[in-house]
């Protein structure tokens, strides 16, 4: 019978046979073995590795908060928000995996780092969370949203307990409605054209001044736009504006007309108005007069200046007054940018050099008066009125409707991902990094009165959680009579 070997006697003889291989290696390569004719450097290896496991993280908890009940929910009002806030933790991207330049290869380059590839992810996802929190700072957890729906906070309704959510779907996006205390969920709204089997694209809520509707403004997939108003349980209501190039809208105070710019990018765009049935800006229907024979002037008579005339009006299939307004002399990249209660609509426009002109428009007579010129600071992206037309964000500066500055964010902190008014408040949002490292949320959220900048008060994310998104001021509050 053979003899088994141990795994040690195989071990040295293997080590016995390569130490022979390597020397008659050292020998051929001592006398110079011939090489094969044409032969070149033979190539360098790259050997890539996985990096290590990362290490454990904590869970980060919520944030500290009382209960949200509907004894909180009859006190909200102006200044209050509502924050969405995700615990998840961890890097939100697949590992990354190290190169190593062969060792063999003179002059290689250290170790380093590539992207590594699969899908992003959480290591820990966590739950999203609803808080309302008032203007002193105190949060009030609401139902949660849960760490596997998907869901998004959007909108939230004048009810004040219910908000609408967005579902991610394939290209598109579905609406839902969520209670803030219970937490159901409704079914979803119809697409566009109240089809069931639609989505929406690239949609963008607002909710309808006289707080009967949400206007949505979307894509039909072509990158023409189109405005549309649906209920608050979204059944379809009316195609305001068919798809096109849609530049913006706004909505006046009262809800009764809504603003555009519409056509081709450039020289094309026009201001657009639609107002409501029952409620035209034009008391006197605008009728088409036929030309009418001018007499000669006299030599020494001068010309009168054109007075103000009104706009061609029509009316769309849903009953609203359109009307076609031009565009301020000379601009031609403009959009409608606020319009304060009692005060005329405001239109701003980008100039070449990035500085931007503001100007009034009085819709009856298609007029465009030049009121404030704001200098080019870097970012001409950025100019968010407060609801009353008395503050303008234009970072990093709060100015007056006339653009002197009122005052200045803290050069200390992160420039902001997101601002939103809030009443008398402005709320801003940021990364703890600088720049923001995408893919995470915002780590702090700091809230200040408009009038003088003081700091109302800040949240801050746990360490190590995805941190705040979503953040959506409390609707108009009717007072009680």
């Amino acid at each position: 019978m053979a003899r088994i070997r141990s795994s040690r006697w195989w071990i040295g003889l293997t080590a016995i046979l390569a130490s022979v291989f390597l020397g008659s290696a050292a020998i051929l390569i001592a006398w110079d073995w011939p090489q094969p004719a044409g032969a070149g450097p033979e190539p360098s290896i790259i050997y890539v590795t996985a990096s290590q496991a990362p290490t454990v993280i904590v869970h980060p908890a919520p944030l500290d908060s009382e209960p949200l009940t509907d004894v909180t929910l009859g006190s909200i009002n102006d200044g209050w928000i509502l924050v969405e806030y995700d615990s998840s933790a961890g890097t939100f991207a697949p590992p990354p995996v190290t190169v190593t330049p062969s060792p063999d290869e003179e002059g290689a380059a250290s170790p380093f780092e590539i992207p590594g590839s699969g899908p992003s992810e959480w290591e820990i996802p966590g739950t999203r969370y609803l808080y309302a929190v008032d203007p002193s700072g105190t949060a009030y957890e609401a139902a949660n949203l849960g760490s596997e729906t998907g869901l998004r906070l959007v909108l939230w309704l004048p009810d004040l307990r219910t908000v609408i959510v967005e579902e991610q779907d394939g290209g598109g996006a579905s609406f839902r409605t969520f209670d803030l205390v219970t937490g159901a969920l409704s079914g979803r709204f119809l697409g566009p054209g109240g089809s069931a089997s639609r989505t929406w694209i690239d949609p963008e809520l607002r909710l309808a001044r006289d707080g009967d509707g949400v206007w949505v403004s979307f894509d039909n997939g072509s990158g023409a736009r189109g405005l549309n108003r649906i209920g608050f349980d979204g059944s379809p209501e009316i195609e305001l504006v068919s798809p096109k190039d849609l530049a913006g809208f706004i909505e006046s105070a009262d809800g009764s007309t809504i603003v555009t710019v519409e056509g081709a990018s450039g020289p094309n765009w026009t201001v657009v108005s639609y107002s409501e049935p029952g409620t035209s800006v034009f008391p006197e229907p605008v009728v088409a007069a036929s030309p009418s024979p001018t007499p000669e002037a006299s030599p020494e008579a001068t010309p009168a200046p054109a007075g103000p005339s009104k706009p061609e009006v029509t009316i769309t299939s849903e009953g609203y007054e359109r009307a076609a307004h031009g565009m301020p002399p000379g601009e031609t990249n403009c959009y409608p940018a606020s319009w304060p209660e009692d005060r005329q609509l405001l239109i701003a426009c980008t100039e070449e050099d990035e500085s931007l002109v503001l100007y009034t428009l009085a819709l009856a007579t298609s007029t465009f008066v030049d009121v404030a010129t704001f200098p080019s600071n870097g970012d001409s992206s950025t100019l968010l009125f407060s609801d009353d037309g008395t503050r303008i964000v234009r970072l990093p500066d709060i100015v007056n409707a006339i653009g002197d500055p009122v005052w200045t964010l803290p050069t200390g902190e992160s420039r902001p991902i997101g601002l939103v008014w809030a009443g008398d408040y402005l709320v801003t949002w940021g990364d703890t990094q600088d720049p923001p490292d995408l893919g995470y949320g915002a780590g702090a959220l700091y809230v200040r009165h408009s009038s003088k900048g003081e700091g109302a008060y800040a949240l801050r994310a746990n360490p190590g959680a995805a941190g705040f998104g979503t953040v959506v001021p409390a609707p108009p509050v009717e007072p009680e009579l």
